[in-house]
């Protein structure tokens, strides 16, 4: 949304930002709605993925190990690929070649506990181990360098510049509710400012998912995108704290979440983020979890327990929510389309390859030998656009 249209509309805004470890500031915020958004084409359209590549190794170190999977890319190395529960991570090239496995359990130089995040830091290759609270750094050759206490639990984090990253993050101290992001610096490894909520009133630690934070990256150099997860606001940040646009509001199948869901009723999550990320022409994708249209149905496939409340097995829980993705262009203020995937456990999840906001799955062609799926998202008028090539 421009400034000019913001004016229009009533929607620029000045409001105030409080910062944690940094003097206090007031941000000109860019504000949109959900529901100022239309459709860029004649409808709604759908999201297509076309395969891009696939790798993975059939039998060694090279095998994708697990259908559940985190995966990120890098100019300086190609693909980082975690099993999503994992104390290691393998790398693969830009043609998908397996070129070494880095990590593995334990409490050492080197060794993790879970794996949260992998990304290229200044020339390093960061690992935030999440259980252990400590980031790991090894040489672009996966040799082992350093590691660096962070302090409290975290996920997500997201390079802004030199040796500086942004991570999303909630600890059960009362000093950090209501700031989600938090800049490092690698060199230090703690936190040197806590920010990403101008009005933490109105978040409280006893709201739904409140601990659940997504960051992403931003649309331009050294910013990111941020949510909480069962809020329906999408904000972008600099990495000084700055908040530069804000989309709010509601969308049809994202209103805020008012409670946790009753497991006694066996109600699905969501709708919750799940991730949010800019691309370089100034889109903003997402993908949330939404409550499956047949979750009735699949509660009463389920086994009524003693006290005649429905029972779904764990292994089907996932069947309970879909996961979908929404794209947005914020220059012409329009949607570009979405796609819903049945299962969320197996659907293709977002990452950012350079400035292409693409995604990635596994194929269970073969369960003997699978293997990484890359795709880019095409959409509605897609045949004019440039598809980008591989980087």
């Amino acid at each position: 949304m421009t400034r000019s249209a913001a004016r229009r509309s009533g929607a620029w805004s000045c409001l105030p930002l409080i910062l944690i470890g940094a003097s206090a500031q007031s941000a000109a915020q860019d504000v949109a709605r959900w529901d100022d958004f239309e459709p860029c084409g004649d409808a709604d359209a759908e999201f297509v993925l076309h395969e891009v590549m696939r790798f993975g190794d059939a039998e060694g170190d090279g095998m994708i190990e697990s259908d559940v999977l985190d995966l990120a890319w890098s100019e300086e190395v190609g693909y980082f690929v975690g099993d999503g529960r994992g104390a290691w991570f393998k790398v693969f090239d830009h043609d998908g070649r397996f070129v070494r496995k880095v990590g593995r359990r334990g409490e050492g130089p080197g060794e993790f506990g879970h794996v949260a995040a992998v990304r290229v830091v200044e020339n390093r290759i960061v690992a935030l181990d999440a259980s252990r609270r400590q980031w790991q750094l090894f040489d672009l050759d996966g040799e082992f360098l350093d590691q660096r206490d962070f302090g409290f639990s975290a996920a997500l984090f997201e390079p802004v510049g030199g040796a500086l990253v942004v991570v999303a993050a909630m600890d059960r101290r009362p000093e950090f509710v209501g700031y989600p992001l938090h800049l490092v610096d690698i060199g230090e490894g703690a936190p040197s400012m806590h920010f990403g909520a101008e009005e933490p009133a109105n978040w409280k630690a006893t709201d739904p998912w409140a601990r659940s934070v997504v960051v992403g990256p931003g649309s331009r150099a050294g910013t990111v995108w941020g949510g909480k997860a069962g809020i329906p606001t999408a904000q972008e940040w600099s990495a000084d704290g700055e908040a530069l646009r804000r989309i709010e509001g509601e969308l049809p199948w994202f209103p805020r979440l008012a409670r946790h869901p009753d497991p006694r009723r066996m109600e699905p999550d969501g709708p919750l983020f799940g991730a949010l990320m800019g691309d370089a022409d100034d889109r903003l994708w997402m993908q949330t979890l939404v409550p499956d249209a047949r979750w009735r149905e699949t509660m009463a496939e389920g086994t009524a327990a003693p006290g005649g409340e429905i029972f779904v097995p764990p292994e089907d829980h996932h069947k309970l929510v879909d996961l979908r993705l929404d794209g947005f262009d914020l220059g012409r203020q329009c949607r570009l389309g979405h796609r819903v995937e049945d299962d969320r456990l197996h659907a293709p999840k977002l990452f950012r390859r350079g400035g292409e906001a693409m995604a990635y799955g596994v194929s269970h062609d073969d369960p003997a030998a699978l293997r990484v799926v890359v795709y880019r998202i095409d959409w509605q008028g897609g045949a004019e656009r440039p598809l980008g090539g591989s980087p």
